[in-house]
């Protein structure tokens, strides 16, 4: 039987960034649990569509053809799916992690660090791999693990990746602290730069 993938049913899209020379960026997915893709406006409504038809009916191949008869364009939903896997938005997609996980040795943490899916400190070997795979597929706790570190002293954060919606959210729950985005060498460079100049 052919892959008939399924989307999550509780993917939302919500306005990420607004541009007054070029389209603006919307979020696809639940951005406080961290599980979102970031699109373009102009191409936000196919996705939207495409997405609709992943409810495990339909193949790829289906739900290409149905893009292309209902609305006439093309997409690559395989692309699209892929993207989805790896941003959690499909059932399954833990199972998946999982089974590779049971390929890959963990070793015993060198810093211990903060869970978000029951935001505890994760200090062992042992729990790290069931709490990756249920990271996917479960509720996180990401307000409550940024509390946490907040109250035992961390006062500052980086983002890694595109975009800089966790730094504000993260802002949001304590303007007091120190936000810093890298999503490229430059930006790499100006947080390194700025992290020995803090006080």
């Amino acid at each position: 039987m052919s892959y008939k993938p399924i989307a999550l049913n509780n993917i939302s899209c919500s306005l990420l960034y607004h541009y007054d020379d070029k389209d603006d960026v919307y979020s696809i997915g639940n951005i406080e649990k961290d599980k979102y893709i970031e699109v373009k406006e102009s191409n936000k409504d196919v996705i939207l569509y495409v997405i609709s038809q992943l409810n495990g009916k339909n193949t790829i191949d289906e739900v290409e053809q149905l893009v292309r008869e209902k609305l006439n364009c093309k997409i690559n939903v395989q692309e699209l799916v892929t993207i989805l896997e790896k941003a959690a938005l499909l059932e399954g997609a833990g199972e998946k992690l999982g089974e590779e996980l049971a390929k890959v040795e963990i070793h015993k943490p060198q810093i211990p660090y903060v869970c978000n899916v029951d935001a505890s400190y994760v200090t062992e070997a042992e729990p790290v791999k069931e709490l990756l795979t249920k990271q996917v597929s479960h509720s996180v706790c990401w307000m409550q693990s940024v509390d946490k570190m907040i109250a035992d002293g961390v006062d500052t954060f980086i983002e890694i990746g595109p975009g800089k919606a966790l730094s504000g959210f993260v802002k949001r729950i304590n303007r007091k602290v120190k936000t810093f985005n890298i999503d490229s060498a430059e930006t790499f460079r100006k947080t390194v730069d700025s992290l020995r100049n803090l006080d």
